[in-house]
Parts: C-alpha cells; structure tokens; sequence
C-alpha cells in the first residue's frame, strides 16, 4: 500500500489538491462568527460554500492527470492494461477520495460543535452530505474512454482531378 501511494504522490497532482482544499475547509470552518451554528441541516449545507472553489481546483487537477496518462511518454500505461479507463479511475480516485475524507470530517467537526439541537432529521442531513460528496465526485468525472487514436488522413479523389 505504501509503495502505491508513493507512486501516486511521486507521479500525479490529485493527492496534492487535498491541501489547498484542507485550508479552504478550516477557513469555512472558522468564518467569522461561525454563521453556520444552529440547525444541523443548515450546518450541513453551510460547508457546500467551499465546493464552490474546491470543484474547478479538482477538475483541473484531475484533468492534468489524465492528460499527463495520455501523452506519448506513458500512453503505454493506458494501453497495456486490459481495460484502459482504469488508469483514468485511479487518477481521479487519488484527486476525489482525500477530499472527500477531508469534507465529510469537517462537516462531522461543525456538526459537534453547533450541537444536534432538537430532533434532527437524519435522511435530510445524510442526503445532503450524500449530495456534496456526489458533486466533488462530477467534477473529476473521468471520460467514459480513452481518447481514440488520431484518424488517419485520407486522400480526396476529387481534390486531385482540379
């Protein structure tokens, strides 16, 4: 396991994005006055705020990994494998996973200290942080296939009868 996740620190910039998105989560965190106390469902929707900049961060992020897999020097990574798109799965995986884990923890921390104060509804909130997780998911959203191989031009009959 570790030799894996050398690999990925070595050679991709998803694992690194967990950094920037743990600073923006701590200042959403500890906004001035903590506006985001009081009923757990708004508390929960409160830490959608950061999302806002963490989305694009991880969709360039993840768009650097899968260009990087599919340039000349390691195409053969992709190509070699039996099924190509997982490459691509892994490199979003390493961009979505420790965000995710960073996401959910912070909301878990605001939670305990605004206090579950009345009878909260647990589907809403679970729905809710369901619904967060799935959209830090879409914007790393891999494409369904590997980029084709480029068309080889053709020659036009009609182009050289002029």
């Amino acid at each position: 396991m570790t030799l894996r996740l050398r690999y990925a620190l070595k050679t991709l910039i998803g694992p690194w994005v967990v950094l920037p998105v743990i600073a923006l989560e701590v200042v959403n965190l500890f906004q001035r006055g903590m506006p985001w106390r009081g009923e757990p469902l708004w508390t929960v929707d409160w830490f959608a705020i950061s999302l806002f900049i963490v989305g694009p961060l991880l969709a360039g992020a993840a768009a650097v990994d899968a260009a990087r897999l599919s340039k000349t020097g390691s195409i053969h990574l992709v190509l070699a494998v039996r099924h190509p798109h997982r490459p691509y799965l892994r490199a979003a995986a390493w961009c979505i996973v420790p965000v995710l884990a960073v996401h959910v923890l912070v909301i878990a921390v605001g939670l305990v200290i605004s206090g579950l104060h009345g009878t909260p509804q647990w589907a809403g909130l679970i729905g809710a942080v369901v619904v967060q997780c799935l959209a830090v998911c879409c914007t790393c959203a891999p494409s369904p296939r590997p980029p084709a191989k480029p068309a080889t031009p053709r020659s036009c009959p009609s182009a050289s009868t002029s």
